[in-house]
């Protein structure tokens, strides 16, 4: 992650050098030169020679002892390498590895690195082109359309549109288009389609650290589980419905397949970088790991002679291609001849942060299944949470539940028969779990394999459709709620913030042991009245993907901004002061938002807060859900007390006060249905609370 300076000698002459050592089949200047950069850093001096002609490449060191001429032909390329520089490093560690591509047309490979970040400086847009095929054609229009000196990254998008853009250090920010790749071109050399195999200018991960999770599970058995599964999940970020597949494969099936990582995504936006990827064959299927956030990029083809059970499988996800709209199969050309089997029911599992699609069926299908137990649970969503965490082991794929005994049967469930109309009873049904995934995954249908090689689809009972709910995942938490936390349960707390001036919601660490390391102040800001607005100026930097931290003191009201280093050292902080690092930040509906007035400020002296609420001119709102209503509440304010009384802080977040004295209030709720405002009447967020004075209220809070 540096930018090097060479002298490249055209003369083919170099004086006062000595050979250090040779290496074969390098394929790139470019490779030959990070062999130098060791060499540069322990005697300050390299050079190297590479030819073309046979991959060889050359390293030189100065040899003081004897003045002597280096000569080389005209064939070989001769440079010294000069110093280096850190590039961005802050801004591309969590980058995946580079990519290389092979231009026929220009005859060259290029190596592209693609970003994680959305918000990135150095970058101007220099063209916008619209209705191009694919990624590799917009890279292609890069390298055709300006001098590679000028056109040196590619923003390309779902709507097939691709974004030019130059490097300009002293540009300000350029925010990456929603759902699409940015990737910067690192170099181009000539080259052959032989040589896109054997670049050896970066390296792709190996399949160990996905062996390693997965060597501690058991034999699969012959169960719907073990089979591939076939699904329509509708992705609302981009309005479209992907058609995945869920397959299980056996370790060895991944040995000789190159694969890439992607840290800090979504389910969703795993797909859809696979996708994006997919017209390349840089990516078939996905592998995803909810809880560490971490998506595997699969170069892959089925194998359909692999046996379905081994020593270690595990399940990886084929995307077979994606469509406009919220669509089941069936309507989908390749599938218009599916039987239909009924509806499915969709099942959130908030301990497991799981989804699970589940049929209902007469328990009268049950006699074809082996009882693994029966034990006493609380509710439904118990019983299921038991068969799942012992799936592995026994092959749970199936229960039938008494809602009035409270009785939970585990069952492995054979190969299901074709659906049959029953009569609905409660406490006489038996549950099939036909797939499991990550909490926020929209499915429509899902196709089941049958007995009789009858295939079959269970639809969901209601399509999805596109909300205009923000995607930033925000949890009930608060800052206030998790400050008044006990401190001693652990180092660190997470939270969710509102930076209001910004309209973003950021995630922070707060930090209950009071020290953090390798960090300096680089900035201290006086008269700052609040919490809130200290992390304020942090924004600026998370935008850049850079670290920043705040110290802030209530007593004083002294805000201090940090930064990483590269020092290693302990910064402990005073037990009246609050130390919190601003992780990341996602847009908080600024459409829904950007019309509304200037927060306003309200001073509560019976809680001893400040609290800063904004009001609301549109007349539709997402995300809000009624609570609880009051009449004959005297005023606004009044009703901002009430929801602060009344609930928890991070349960109430919003009023809706009318012309008649009722106060309505109101929680978040991200996917919910659009809420009227009621007539003539007054809709407020109160967007954070915090310790304060009737003299703060005076002051910017």
């Amino acid at each position: 992650m540096e930018v090097c300076k060479v002298n490249v000698i055209h003369n083919g002459i170099i004086e006062n050098v000595t050979s250090i050592q040779i290496i074969a089949n390098v394929r790139s200047v470019n490779r030959c030169l990070h062999f130098c950069r060791p060499i540069l850093h322990q005697l300050f001096y390299c050079a190297i020679i590479y030819s073309r002609h046979n991959y060889k490449c050359e390293l030189l060191k100065r040899n003081t002892e004897r003045s002597s001429a280096y000569f080389v032909d005209g064939e070989n390329n001769l440079m010294e390498l000069l110093n280096c520089y850190p590039d961005r490093k802050s801004l591309r560690i969590n980058n995946p590895p580079p990519l290389q591509y092979y231009l026929k047309e220009t005859g060259e490979i290029c190596v592209l690195e693609f970003y994680n970040a959305t918000q990135l400086r150095g970058f101007y847009p220099i063209e916008t082109l619209e209705n191009v095929e694919n990624l590799k054609s917009c890279i292609y229009a890069c390298r055709l359309r300006y001098y590679s000196c000028i056109c040196l990254a590619i923003n390309y998008t779902m709507k097939k549109q691709c974004i030019l853009l130059r490097k300009e250090p002293n540009y300000g920010i350029y925010n990456v288009e929603h759902w699409s790749i940015f990737g910067e071109m690192l170099f181009c050399e000539p080259g052959t389609l032989r040589d896109d195999f054997n670049f050896k200018s970066f390296s792709y991960i190996t399949t160990k650290e996905i062996n390693r999770s997965f060597r501690n599970k058991k034999k699969c058995s012959h169960y719907t589980q073990c089979k591939s599964i076939m699904f329509a999940a509708y992705l609302n970020s981009v309005q479209m419905t992907c058609i995945l597949d869920k397959q299980n494969m056996k370790s060895s099936t991944l040995q000789p397949v190159k694969m890439q990582t992607v840290l800090g995504k979504s389910f969703e936006e795993c797909i859809i970088m696979c996708y994006l990827l997919h017209p390349e064959k840089k990516c078939s299927a996905v592998k995803y790991f909810q809880i560490l956030m971490k998506c595997y990029l699969l170069a892959t083809h089925r194998n359909t002679t692999t046996p379905e059970t081994s020593q270690a499988p595990f399940n990886v996800i084929y995307v077979n291609g994606c469509r406009k709209g919220s669509l089941y199969l069936h309507e989908i050309e390749n599938y218009s001849m599916l039987v239909f089997g009924g509806t499915f029911i969709s099942l959130q599992i908030g301990t497991l942060n799981r989804t699970f699609i589940i049929e209902r069926r007469p328990t009268v299908d049950s006699i074809r299944s082996k009882i693994i137990f029966n034990h006493q649970k609380d509710s439904i969503s118990d019983c299921f949470f038991s068969c799942y965490v012992i799936t592995w082991k026994t092959g749970c794929n199936a229960i039938i539940y008494n809602p009035r005994t409270s009785l939970c049967t585990l069952l492995k469930h054979e190969a299901s028969s074709l659906p049959i109309t029953f009569a609905h009873h409660e406490d006489r049904l038996m549950f099939l779990l036909h797939l499991s995934l990550p909490w926020d995954v929209e499915v429509n249908s899902v196709l089941i394999p049958a007995t009789h090689n009858v295939l079959f689809e269970l639809c969901s009972e209601n399509r999805a459709r596109a909300t205009s709910a923000s995607k930033a995942l925000q949890p009930n938490d608060t800052l206030e709620a998790v400050l008044k936390s006990a401190e001693n349960k652990s180092r660190i707390a997470i939270g969710y913030v509102h930076l209001y001036r910004h309209m973003e919601v950021c995630k922070i660490n707060i930090i209950h042991s009071r020290k953090v390391e390798n960090v300096i102040n680089f900035r201290t800001i006086w008269n700052i009245r609040s919490i809130n607005k200290c992390m304020h100026f942090c924004q600026p930097l998370v935008r850049q993907s850079i670290y920043c931290a705040i110290e802030y003191s209530k007593e004083n009201y002294k805000c201090v901004l940090l930064r990483s280093s590269s020092r290693r050292n302990v910064r402990f902080v005073g037990i009246d002061k609050h130390l919190i690092e601003v992780l990341e930040c996602h847009p908080d509906r600024p459409g829904e938002r950007k019309n509304n007035f200037a927060p306003l400020q309200f001073y509560f002296a019976e809680t001893s807060e400040i609290c800063v609420v904004e009001f609301y001119k549109s007349s539709l709102l997402s995300s809000f859900v009624p609570m609880e209503t009051f009449e004959n509440v005297e005023h606004v304010k009044s009703c901002i007390q009430t929801c602060r009384l009344r609930h928890r802080s991070f349960m109430c977040t919003a009023i809706n006060y009318t012309m008649d004295k009722e106060c309505n209030l109101f929680r978040k709720e991200w996917n919910a249905t659009l809420y009227a405002v009621k007539p003539r009447s007054l809709f407020a967020e109160i967007l954070v609370c915090e310790p304060g004075t009737l003299v703060d209220e005076t002051f910017d809070f």
